[in-house]
């Protein structure tokens, strides 16, 4: 294996590591990429299949964070599956409205979008704004933990693949 496609593979991870803080790069998805890619150029000589294999998992895993944990959190906040739908609908409507302010925009629409879909629906459902700010919390806590996990996981995917590969 080239020095060169070791290194570019680092500068990717890092850069993963970076993203998975970061809501414009999708971080662990970019790690298991590299992971893979890496294996492919080395022939899945220096880090096996059984480790790539792995190692990919978990990226897929911690990559899908953030639509299924702040699902989850709205859930355990007390949201109904229409307030969580209704939420989703406003994350994509919000995710196209952000678009058209640079960097940011559709990140903050899409999060804008998202909890005010299950506030308003929340509402709607049950006349009561403590319920359904506490709805929107659990979406939110959901929201910041799958920034947690894919963080986390970046790192250890980094950790492992330089274990394995030296």
């Amino acid at each position: 294996m080239s020095t060169v496609w070791f290194i570019i593979t680092i500068i990717v991870m890092l850069a993963g590591i970076l993203g998975s803080l970061l809501p414009i790069i999708p971080g662990t998805i970019l790690m298991g990429l590299a992971v893979f890619w890496y294996g492919w150029v080395d022939g899945f000589v220096h880090l096996p299949w059984g480790w790539a294999f792995v190692l990919i998992l978990l990226s897929l895993t911690a990559g899908t964070a953030d639509i299924w944990l702040p699902l989850m959190g709205a859930k355990t906040g007390g949201a109904s599956p229409k307030s969580i739908a209704w939420g989703i609908i406003g994350s994509v409507l919000g995710f196209i409205g952000g678009s058209f302010i640079p960097i940011l925009g559709s990140l903050i629409g899409a999060l804008v979008g998202y909890l005010g879909g299950i506030y308003l629906a929340e509402y709607q459902r049950l006349q009561d704004s403590k319920q359904s700010f506490k709805a929107v919390v659990g979406g939110m806590a959901g929201w910041g933990l799958a920034t947690v996990l894919q963080f986390g996981t970046s790192v250890l995917i980094f950790i492992i693949f330089l274990i394995v590969v030296f």
